[in-house]
């Protein structure tokens, strides 16, 4: 069986590279005790799945606009059906969530879990097994698409049953917003960082600046804020772009390098890689290189991406990473 999530499912594959983020707050206070591994691959799963779908109903809708299709994909039914399809595995992560962190996101995470525990009635209502929800509590969130289809073509279950079963649940997902307060959403930000998920504001001046990323690509640059991230303001095809993400948490490393095709750099760093195109803040594209970098308890991201395409050397990322790491330093 094939629903409407097969029709928009293949937006999502290779989208996400690793853990993409953008900066978190700056100021938060420190947090007591030190979260775990496990807690931590929850966060990152979570906060996958949730970009992963802001991602697929954001493209689905501009997509609709300009679509000749007599009946476009309703956004708020599509984020429902991929919240509900994906009950399984996010009740299983909110259920670690709601407990070992701090105060509001363990009563966030717990009042989440019950949301998508109805989720997982309505799918087993729907007529899926046991089994099909114990495949989807294991599904990889950044390959959704390939899952997805794998397991519905094996779930007897039609189209219009998995949309009723989406409407039943569309008033679910707006209690998903409940208690998401300042509170909640600065310890969010506050385990983001410790856990390698969400990247730093930092002082771009003092760490990698305008004036260094246009003497870097030979152009004028724009940056985009609160990001250290330059990216040419002229020229034609893909835009020139220079830009430097900092991680205060050496997990990060894992998360960003865990799925592309990487290969060992040495001379920076106690770890580092380096992998084909350009990955910072969320921006994702073909040409140029970006180097990953672990150094003790922080993570530097370099991507660059050259005038023209020219190629990027690994040397060049060393040279700016190491840079880096010594203002960080002091």
């Amino acid at each position: 069986m094939r629903s409407r999530i097969s029709r928009v499912a293949v937006l999502v594959c290779g989208l996400a590279i690793g853990f993409a983020a953008v900066p978190s707050a700056a100021g938060a206070t420190a947090r007591a005790g030190a979260l775990t591994d496990e807690y931590c691959q929850a966060f990152g799963d979570f906060y996958g799945a949730s970009l992963t779908i802001q991602v697929v109903v954001s493209l689905a809708s501009t997509f609709s606009e300009g679509s000749d299709d007599p009946n476009p994909p309703d956004p708020d039914e599509l984020r429902a059906t991929f919240l509900m399809v994906l009950s399984p595995k996010l009740e299983s992560v909110a259920a670690t969530l709601s407990h070992g962190g701090d105060r509001p996101l363990n009563r966030g995470f717990r009042r989440q879990r019950k949301v998508f525990h109805r989720g997982v009635a309505l799918l087993r209502g729907a007529g899926f097994t046991k089994k099909h929800i114990a495949k989807l509590r294991e599904t990889e969130i950044t390959n959704t698409e390939a899952d997805l289809n794998s397991l519905l073509d094996e779930v007897d279950v039609t189209e219009a049953e998995i949309e009723e079963a989406a409407r039943k649940f569309e008033p679910e997902v707006d209690k998903l917003g409940a208690g998401v307060d300042r509170r909640f959403s600065e310890s969010f930000d506050r385990t983001g960082a410790e856990c390698g998920v969400l990247s730093s504001s930092v002082d771009c001046d003092a760490v990698f600046s305008k004036s260094e990323a246009e003497e870097l690509l030979g152009v004028s640059t724009e940056q985009d804020e609160p990001g250290c991230d330059f990216e040419a303001t002229d020229g034609e095809g893909v835009a020139a772009e220079a830009a430097v993400e900092v991680y205060e948490s050496g997990r990060a490393f894992g998360g960003l390098t865990k799925s592309v095709d990487w290969q060992s750099v040495s001379g920076v760093g106690d770890e580092a890689t380096s992998f084909e195109g350009f990955s910072a803040y969320l921006g994702v594209k073909s040409c140029g290189r970006t180097l990953v970098v672990r150094d003790g308890a922080i993570t530097v991201v370099v991507a660059l991406c050259l005038a023209a395409d020219a190629p990027v050397a690994d040397q060049q990322l060393v040279e700016i990473a190491q840079s880096v790491i010594e203002r960080l330093a002091g």
